[in-house]
């Protein structure tokens, strides 16, 4: 087992020794998808793990607050450390750009920024992030289901949204291939996190379902009476063309998911 891997988004500038990781849908020896998987290989390849502030997924498109983006990541680590029984620590960096850095004005509206690329040939890539609070006492298979269930009930007639507790599809009324099809992760044993992986579909460009980094995440965190919620897609990487996508189905997402948001919080039944 190798001794200490920084994951940072900035130079890495804490422990000179330090393996250097940037988290990015490429695997690689210094990338890191954001999937259980490779975060759990990352705890089983190092004995220590250093969060540096403030992280991001790194993809093109980044949708919602770099904040609420940072503390998802950061639930993810820390509960899928305590369930290997690892411990990570969290540092602070003194300086650290926002999204944005590269306009004065957030793309799309309020909900997206552009993120500075670092070399021409990133993939288009897209992370969506919304975080809720609510006093009901709910776990992450739940949220799962009652988004699949929400959905199915919103955009009817014109989609449908069949699921189960292995897989979600979402078709269009009169198309045979679906839009998007999701797979649940099964490995993780908690109730916090619920990982769908994102397979295929017409809208989806990532067809290896294998290897697949695209992900839905639903997270919860109980603390005080209330409960916490993120929702994210993260690694995904459109079908549509790029410019397409960024003033339709990349406006489109953001707002169903604050719809979804909106129903958790006011609705009594919560199945």
């Amino acid at each position: 087992m190798q001794h200490t891997a920084i994951v940072t988004e900035q130079s890495n500038t804490l422990n000179n020794c330090a393996t250097e990781i940037k988290l990015s849908m490429k695997n690689g020896t210094h990338n890191l998808p954001l999937t259980s998987f490779h975060i759990t290989q990352l705890f089983d390849t190092y004995s220590q793990v250093i969060l540096q502030e403030r992280l991001s997924t790194t993809d093109r498109l980044m949708q919602g607050s770099s904040h609420d983006l940072h503390t998802l990541i950061i639930q993810l680590f820390t509960i899928i450390a305590i369930e290997r029984d690892r411990s990570i620590s969290i540092e602070k960096q003194s300086e650290i750009p926002p999204f944005n850095t590269t306009s004065k004005k957030p793309l799309l509206c309020r909900y997206s920024t552009l993120y500075p690329l670092r070399n021409k040939t990133v993939e288009n890539s897209v992370s969506s992030v919304q975080r809720w609070k609510t006093t009901k006492q709910l776990n992450a298979h739940t949220v799962a289901y009652m988004y699949f269930r929400w959905l199915n009930s919103f955009v009817k007639p014109l989609l449908t949204v069949t699921f189960d507790a292995k897989c979600a599809t979402f078709h269009l009324k009169g198309v045979s291939t679906p839009l998007l099809h999701l797979e649940k992760v099964p490995d993780l044993k908690t109730q916090k996190i619920s990982e769908w992986k994102l397979t295929g579909g017409l809208l989806n460009k990532e067809k290896n379902t294998l290897n697949a980094t695209g992900r839905l995440w639903f997270v919860a965190a109980c603390d005080a009476g209330q409960t916490t919620i993120w929702t994210a897609l993260t690694h995904f990487q459109p079908a549509l063309p790029w410019y397409l996508y960024k003033y339709t189905q990349g406006l489109l997402h953001p707002w169903v998911m604050n719809r979804f948001a909106k129903s958790v919080k006011t609705s009594r039944s919560l199945l």
